[in-house]
């Protein structure tokens, strides 16, 4: 069966803009939203103050912050800067010459115009229309960008793959590229601010006065740390610690000794350096449970349990091991305050020191229906705030009719366990989101099921398949149409 659609819940509207107005791995990556709010007694009495007084963000005179606004104060900084000398976004990254730069975002190298791929060129689909589109004048090239040079005609281009150059197709639309000088990007520098005792905040600012908020930094382990569920701010771990599949040989992979009684961790800090934390993954059935652990030292041979006998990992492993140490207490974690920004039905979530100085932005969130929610494109080209999934069921469309004629669509829900209950649907059209749809009531298992592709085709019953529960398609959900603008 086609999975046509993914439990979903309502959206508000999202603006893009570019306005004047924030490495390590985190297993929890961006912070993936705790929607219980903090009691306002727990909030100091000039956050508010304190949000409009330090931002986490500022353009210059060259360099434009790239924001979601959504609007009546709800806006957040989206990665990246605009160059508004090249027209290009970009974001700090290391330069061949050695400097932090602001250097645009991609990679345009990945055709050629010569057969031993040395020439990289930039091509655009063919579209069968005698107008190419205009081309930019730089593209990424990782820490040496490229300037276009000039159009050239059509011809094959070629493509690396595997380390052999092959011919890929003739193209249109063709630019050669040749290396810009580093010297064009605007140099930037990181700055640590210490904000209490607890934690320091790292700044990326650049030579036009341009800047944004970086990591927030524990000052006590002295390294970098990202906002949790738990509004602790956890360690951006260096490693982990690599757990079986089966638990038939246990539950750990790698061990620091012979008997295969001491646990060992993997590392991934380059340059043979050591992890500064670990972390394992305890659960994950309904939401993912974390736990960080400190390290030893790197171990010369690792070892494995292999059908209840302890063997010698493979000595060729790509990243080295550590022998695991202690359980760090999350109590230990700096404590964070986490808020909202915006009088509207769309807010920005917030983290700040416990005197209410901000730290770093979360995402947006629809008060309407207390979901945090991200931008989406829909099929119709508008742009949205899509609130998260915050369950592991998924739905489908089908139609109870053999026609597939409208009115007679059903939603099947697929139970994971956890006990959430989707409320809404999406229709996708190929990728994109087409509509969102309320479910309806729960109704009896069709007799038959079909789907609609190039035709109305019936559903075969699969035995073994995960069973579903039957609901009607409730009514489409009206969804404001926004704008996407530069400021």
């Amino acid at each position: 069966m086609r999975a046509s659609a993914a439990t979903l819940f309502v959206v508000a509207p999202l603006f893009v803009s570019c306005a004047d107005d924030a490495s390590a791995f985190s297993p929890h990556g961006p912070y993936n939203g705790n929607d219980a709010s903090l009691a306002s007694n727990e909030l100091p009495p000039a956050l508010e103050a304190m949000w409009r007084e330090h931002p986490l963000w500022q353009s210059g005179t060259r360099l434009r912050a790239n924001i979601e606004d959504g609007a009546e104060g709800a806006a957040r900084f989206v990665a990246s800067f605009t160059d508004t000398q090249l027209d290009v976004s970009c974001s700090l990254a290391l330069a061949s010459d050695g400097e932090l730069r602001c250097l645009p975002i991609g990679d345009g190298t990945s055709r050629y115009l010569d057969a031993a791929c040395k020439q990289p060129a930039l091509v655009y689909a063919n579209t069968g229309t005698p107008t190419c589109p205009t081309s930019p004048l730089v593209v990424g090239g990782g820490a040496s960008p490229y300037l276009v040079a000039g159009s050239v005609p059509k011809q094959v281009v070629y493509r690396n793959e595997n380390g052999k150059c092959v011919g890929a197709a003739a193209y249109d639309c063709i630019y050669s590229l040749k290396p810009a000088p580093v010297s064009i990007f605007l140099r930037g520098t990181v700055r640590a601010q210490v904000i209490d005792n607890a934690v320091s905040l790292n700044w990326i600012e650049y030579e036009d006065g341009a800047r944004v908020a970086g990591a927030i930094t524990d000052r006590k382990r002295g390294s970098t740390c990202s906002p949790s569920p738990s509004d602790r701010c956890e360690p951006e771990t260096q490693g982990y610690v690599e757990l079986r599949k089966s638990r038939r040989d246990g539950e750990f992979a790698y061990f620091a000794d012979a008997n295969c009684k001491r646990p060992a961790a993997v590392s991934f800090v380059g340059k043979g350096g050591k992890p500064s934390s670990v972390y394992s993954l305890e659960d994950y059935e309904c939401s993912p449970v974390y736990s960080y652990h400190s390290v030893g030292d790197k171990l010369s041979v690792g070892y494995r349990l292999i059908d209840g006998r302890c063997e010698r990992a493979p000595a060729d492993r790509p990243l080295p091991l550590f022998e695991l140490k202690k359980k760090l207490d999350p109590e230990t974690f700096p404590r964070l305050l986490r808020a909202r920004a915006g009088s509207g039905r769309l807010q920005l979530e917030y983290f700040a020191s416990l005197d209410g100085r901000p730290l770093m932005t979360g995402e947006l969130y629809d008060s309407q229906f207390a979901l945090g929610c991200s931008r989406t494109t829909f099929a119709d080209g508008t742009t949205r705030c899509m609130p998260r999934r915050t369950s592991e069921k998924h739905a489908e469309i089908f139609y109870s009719d053999p026609t597939c004629a409208d009115g007679t669509e059903v939603v099947g829900v697929t139970a994971n366990g956890c006990g959430l209950q989707p409320f809404a649907v999406e229709i996708t059209q190929g990728v994109s989101v087409e509509r969102v749809h309320w479910i309806g009531a729960v109704i009896a298992e069709p007799e038959q099921l079909f789907e609609r592709r190039d035709e109305c085709l019936p559903v075969p019953r699969n035995p073994g398949t995960e069973p579903l529960t039957f609901r009607w398609l409730g009514d489409e959900i009206e969804l404001a149409q926004i704008d996407q603008r530069l400021e």
